[in-house]
């Protein structure tokens, strides 16, 4: 997305996805672009927002690891 974002035309070869040169209109008028949020279950999803987004929106509670509350201070644990 930030790719798209912020260039006319935009390219990325990742591990899962790639594409070749293409435009996407509307680009967003704020600068720098809008955060992306990555929802999704803890661990999988948390480690996913690390390392892509800038916030991480988990699922309020599950009975694997009962709350998300006490969850962040795991994050300081983690590599980068």
């Amino acid at each position: 997305m930030r790719e798209n974002w912020v260039n006319k035309y935009a390219t990325y070869q990742g591990k899962f996805v790639k594409f070749s040169e293409m435009i996407s209109n509307p680009k967003p008028i704020h600068k720098p672009p809008p955060p992306l949020i990555v929802g999704s279950a803890f661990p999988f999803g948390a480690r996913r927002a690390i390392a892509y987004g800038d916030g991480w929106i988990p699922h309020a509670k599950r009975a694997a690891y009962d709350s998300v509350i006490a969850k962040p201070s795991e994050f300081r644990e983690w590599p980068s």
